[in-house]
């Protein structure tokens, strides 16, 4: 930043004769005081010829108006400006008060004073320093009225005034001392001269060890960072936002904010001191005096902008404009400044923020991409800046175009990459700025859809259904056909209904007759194929899906983004029957089990699919073990939870096959559950099974208390297994325990009188005594309970019928003058009627809750047996 071009320092054309010097100045608007050697005071009055920027010279017209000596052959001290009535003036030891306009005395004068200082927030107090002594005076109506005293512990060398707290430079040390309290905080200790300025109402800036300019507030903190000199200034001075310091030959500029180094002007005077104006400040030297002439801050801000330091420039704005009625608008000026700058340093992603901070027109940075935009843009925006180049980035920036990626390599690829993804995301934020724009809306959305053919294709689809604008395909088609984006020519056709160019494009890239990156057309034709209800284009564009990826093919018949209906379904089995039994098979699980089709013929198909499935590994001997587990478990799945197939058929299939849980299966879904159970017992050897069979046969669940949950049909199952029990016992051997142990496990299930009549004559009595014990204790417990429950329900039965004769024996007397307490009408004859329990009588249609009086709004609630 040191080469910005903040001020400009031009002589004033103020001299001195020869022999004196400057000894003070001090400045208004328009007016400079110059106090020399010589004891002479003069007022000069000045018109400065502002510059309009940085490269314009100003120029200062001075003229002598007032000439005055205040005391021959004594310089003059200080100068300063008091209450704008008064011109301060020190010289030797007295302080003498001057008319500001005629500078004549105006009889006041102070005796013995060292120094003087203003309260740089008060412009009526001002404070005598006396060697040790500090006296403050304070301006009121014409008269200076002595406010407090105060004794410093040694004689000061610097002072400066703010509000409530005096910054004292003593002979090491800089203090600050509380006016009204008295009481001194020290600051740090320093070396060589000392310097105090008051930088605003609440901050000073110290010089310490002769290089480091430190600020701190009124608390003493400090608050900002150091400003780092090359050497003692010697004297320092404040032109917001800089701090001026005086280095001899050398005027040089830091920023207040920052503390860096802004300018640094040499010259061949040495110079004595500096003024701070209102609005320009002043360096002298011995024998001229010369005006620092700030620049105007958005020239500035400008420069540093078009150096490159975007962050310094935007922030000196900030600083120094911030109360700009027009600010935020100048700001948004800057941003688009800053965007453009970046943009022609290749710094794409910065520019970008700053565009959007900016209210820049689209259409200006669509220039830079020919391919983006068209001749009426180029001839709207012909005048506003020259284009920039990206192709030969690291040569020369001219035009940013959309080429093949085999022209371009190494470093050059990452910065298009980068000006286009920039360039997308600028777009993409835009379009909430322009939505009433109609024009400008257009050519984001073309440029962004020509962009997203190049970046991402996939974006595309999005936006042309979002567009309402007119977009020109034709111009788009021709761009990337002469480009060769065969993917997003493909997205284009099917965005605008063209679905056989799109898969005919999408078919090419997939058998590599067209190449474009490593897109293959796959996923694109099954997701368009699984919401086309034709089936000549499934037939025509599936095939070659299938050679490629098998399971995209199976989406495109089995997709439910297409009403079932629309294909139908024996149409596809027949096709699919040319890829194998598996492809059949895929689709009829896709029938039963997605589409939860209740037409038997597919349940049908796909039973005897997995039948036949199953018996093929169960015939062959080198089959896979887990393979045919997997497959008997899903046929068996099937069995039991479809609804719709023919059993009978299926049943009649297993007869010569061992598949007993199949056939369990079966005979349990066509009600034949004592071959069922026959099969569990005698073939599978289950009899723990068998016995949970008559319990959940009917799928119910058993909770702790299995007997109290149990099927209608229990205990005649539990009838048949005992019998199958006795049977096989007496045919096969089967030991008698089995028969024995299910009374003992269940006596309440089983009827005594049958059990005694099946029980062979091979079985003693004294075997089943304990069952038979139980039996009749059971028969009995459940008689007397039988007995119970009719007495209750007789004694339930009688109460009723008193209830209804106590209901039928009253009456309502309804006259010819009765009337309807809600429609206030009278009841006429064959009227329908509604009597509330607490005598409310009603028409039967002027009321809405049969439990609350529509008069009193009682509730009647029904009564719980």
């Amino acid at each position: 930043m040191e080469n910005l071009k903040s001020f400009s320092l031009v002589p004033t054309g103020i001299l001195i004769t020869s022999g004196k010097i400057f000894t003070s100045i001090i400045a208004t608007n328009d007016v400079i005081y110059t106090g020399s050697s010589d004891g002479r005071v003069c007022c000069w009055e000045f018109l400065v010829d502002d510059p309009r920027n940085c490269n314009e010279i100003p120029e200062i017209y001075p003229s002598l108006k007032i000439d005055r000596l205040i005391k021959k052959r004594k310089a003059i001290r200080k100068l300063e400006i008091f209450h704008d009535e008064f011109l301060m003036v020190l010289i030797d030891d007295k302080l003498e008060l001057l008319n500001l306009v005629t500078l004549e005395h105006s009889g006041v004068q102070f005796t013995k004073v060292t120094n003087f200082i203003f309260d740089r927030t008060n412009d009526n107090m001002f404070c005598i320093q006396s060697k040790k002594k500090l006296t403050m005076y304070e301006y009121e109506r014409r008269n200076f009225v002595t406010r407090k005293e105060i004794v410093l512990p040694e004689v000061a060398v610097q002072l400066e005034w703010i509000d409530t707290i005096i910054a004292v430079a003593f002979r090491k040390e800089y203090q600050l001392l509380h006016v009204e309290s008295g009481e001194y905080k020290s600051l740090f200790s320093y070396v060589g001269e000392a310097h105090i300025l008051a930088v605003s109402s609440d901050e000073f800036l110290f010089v310490r060890d002769g290089s480091k300019g430190i600020f701190v507030n009124k608390m003493g903190n400090e608050t900002r960072s150091l400003i780092n000199w090359d050497r003692n200034p010697i004297c320092i001075g404040y032109n917001p936002p800089y701090i001026l310091s005086l280095k001899g030959y050398t005027i040089e500029m830091n920023n207040e904010h920052t503390s860096e180094r802004i300018q640094f002007i040499q010259s061949n005077e040495k110079f004595s001191g500096i003024c701070n104006g209102q609005k320009y400040s002043f360096v002298y030297s011995a024998t001229g005096v010369y005006c620092m002439v700030p620049f105007p801050i958005e020239d500035q801000v400008f420069q540093l902008i078009e150096a490159g330091n975007v962050v310094r420039g935007l922030e000196l704005f900030v600083q120094t404009s911030k109360y700009d009625p027009i600010f935020r608008e100048k700001l948004k000026g800057f941003h688009e400044l800053a965007g453009d700058v970046l943009f022609r340093k290749s710094k794409f992603y910065q520019a970008k923020d700053y565009y959007l901070q900016s209210n820049v027109d689209p259409r200006k940075l669509l220039l830079h991409y020919p391919d983006l935009t068209n001749e009426r843009v180029e001839y709207l925006y012909r005048d506003i800046l020259p284009v920039t180049n990206i192709m030969i980035l690291t040569i020369k920036p001219q035009k940013i175009v959309l080429g093949r990626r085999n022209t371009i390599s190494g470093p050059q690829m990452g910065l298009l990459k980068e000006a286009k993804d920039s360039l997308m995301k600028f777009l993409e934020a835009s379009k909430e700025k322009h939505t009433q724009d109609a024009e400008i809306m257009r050519e984001i959305d073309i440029a962004l859809l020509k962009l997203y053919a190049e970046v991402d294709p996939r974006l595309m689809e999005p936006l042309i259904k979002s567009s309402e604008m007119d977009i020109p395909y034709d111009e788009v088609e021709a761009l990337f056909t002469e480009k060769r984006l065969w993917y997003s020519l493909a997205i284009l056709y099917k965005c605008t209904y063209r679905e056989r160019s799109a898969l005919d494009i999408w078919r090419k890239l997939g058998l590599r007759e067209l190449l474009d990156k490593d897109y293959n057309g796959i996923e694109e034709s099954t997701e368009l194929l699984s919401t086309i209800s034709d089936f000549e284009y499934l037939q025509e564009y599936s095939d070659w899906i299938y050679s490629k990826d098998v399971d995209n093919f199976k989406r495109i018949f089995t997709s439910t983004n297409r009403d079932s209906s629309a294909i139908p379904h024996d149409l596809v089995l027949n096709y699919l029957t040319k890829y194998g039994v598996d492809m059949k098979e895929f689709y009829l699980e896709f029938l039963v089990n997605e589409l939860q089709s209740s037409e038997e013929k597919y349940h049908n198909l796909l039973a005897n699919h997995y039948m036949q499935k199953v018996l093929a590994l169960v015939t062959t001997t080198n089959s896979d073990l887990n393979q045919g587990k997997e497959l008997q478990e899903k046929f068996q799945q099937f069995l039991k939870f479809s609804k719709y197939y023919d059993p009978y058929t299926l049943l009649a299939s297993t007869e010569s096959h061992h598949l007993p849980e199949e056939k369990v299966i079966l005979l349990t879904r066509i009600g034949n559950y004592t071959e069922a159970m026959r099969i569990i017992v005698d073939i599978k050897k289950d009899y723990k099974r068998a016995e949970q069979y008559c319990f959940h046969v009917d799928n119910i669940e058993a909770s702790d208390d299995i007997y109290s949950f149990l099927s209608p049909n229990t205990k005649t199952l539990l009838h048949d297994l005992l019998s199958l029990y006795i049977e096989l016992s007496e045919t096969q051997g089967l030991s008698p325990d089995y028969a024995l142990q299910l009374l003992k496990d269940y006596p309440t299930n089983f009827n005594p009188v049958l059990v005694l009549e099946i029980l062979p004559p091979s079985i003693p009595l004294v075997e089943v005594q304990d069952y038979l014990k139980v039996a009749v204790r059971n028969s009995h417990s459940v008689y007397r309970k039988s007995q119970i429950i009719k007495n209750m329900e007789s004694s339930q039965n009688l109460k009723c019928k008193i209830e209804r004769i106590k209901h039928e024996s009253k009456w309502i007397k309804i006259t010819r003058d009765s009337v309807c307490p809600v429609c206030k009408k009278r009841f006429k004859d064959n009227t329908a009627i509604a009597c509330f329990p607490n005598g409310i009588v009603v028409h039967y249609s002027c009321f809405d809750d049969p439990h609350t009086c529509p008069v009193t709004g009682q509730n009647f609630p029904v009564k719980q047996e």
